[in-house]
């Protein structure tokens, strides 16, 4: 199924992407009377240079509806999802033809991927959705001041993406980036550092409320010259949050402020105790 996908999706602006040779899913189901909500993250591993950095996101979504009908359409006239059909959303590097942003409706059966839209918007490597699905917050990989957080309404019927805003993550190479209650947080990993930003009612983004800097460096001079902040996870419970610092060989822990929001200006993340986990020398923790 997953090799049709990858033929079909190379089909459309991404061949100047490498595929490494796995996958990692993710699946979340919720149940509702008639409605069946799925989230499937599919983190797709790419070699784009030297220190493995580069990497793109695809982010499945699914709604089963109930009275859908069995007439056939064009694939611009394909709006409605059925019982196999997802919504997916793929984030590219933009230094080719790529445009940005790519929406597809997605056949869980036959692993057919049908186009529905495009967003421009450039290096979107890595991309997430709220947690209700009407919001999709992507990074733009960028190292200088180009570097930034973008939030999007999204459309998941239609495949469509609407830019709301952007703001600058003051760290470069944002690679990774996840939503949790009222805010946004970005692994920028050239700039060796985590940003948080309060997502506002609107769903737009705050400018970052709180840049986190690290130091130190690891075994490996090629590639540890400095911290490399490379993924940012948050624990199923809520209450932590987790950094992975390629650069340095370390988890870095966090107690998150679940009432942390625009209107309060209270801090999202307070170091924890420990403040990091060492891992073995030179592994370099990713995700």
């Amino acid at each position: 199924m997953f090799s049709n996908l990858r033929e079909d999706v190379s089909k459309y602006y991404i061949k100047a992407l490498s595929l490494r040779s796995y996958f990692i899913f993710k699946v979340k189901k919720h149940h509702e009377k008639s409605t069946n909500n799925k989230l499937l993250m599919i983190k797709t591993y790419l070699s784009k240079t030297s220190i493995f950095k580069a990497f793109a996101a695809i982010c499945i979504f699914g709604i089963s509806i109930s009275g859908c009908t069995s007439k056939k359409k064009t694939p611009m006239e394909t709006t409605d999802t059925t019982e196999n059909e997802l919504t997916m959303l793929v984030g590219t590097y933009t230094s080719g033809t790529s445009k940005g942003i790519y929406s597809y409706r997605f056949n869980e059966e036959d692993g057919t991927a049908t186009p529905l839209s495009d967003t421009e918007v450039e290096n979107p490597s890595y991309l997430v959705p709220s947690a209700d699905g009407k919001f999709v917050y992507a990074v733009s990989e960028f190292n200088n001041t180009q570097a930034a957080a973008n939030a999007f309404a999204f459309n998941k019927e239609k495949g469509t993406l609407q830019l709301l805003n952007s703001q600058q993550t003051g760290g470069e190479d944002p690679c990774y980036i996840i939503a949790s209650g009222n805010n946004v947080i970005t692994a920028n990993y050239s700039g060796g550092s985590i940003s948080v930003f309060p997502i506002a009612k609107d769903g737009s983004l705050l400018p970052a409320s709180d840049i986190i800097q690290f130091k130190g460096t690891g075994v490996d001079k090629e590639r540890q010259e400095k911290p490399h902040l490379h993924c940012v996870r948050i624990t199923p419970d809520g209450k932590y949050l987790f950094a992975d610092d390629l650069g340095t060989d370390q988890i870095h822990k966090f107690i998150i402020n679940p009432a942390a929001n625009a209107e309060n200006k209270e801090a999202f993340l307070k170091e924890g105790s420990p403040a990091a986990f060492k891992v073995k020398a030179g592994s370099g923790p990713a995700i």
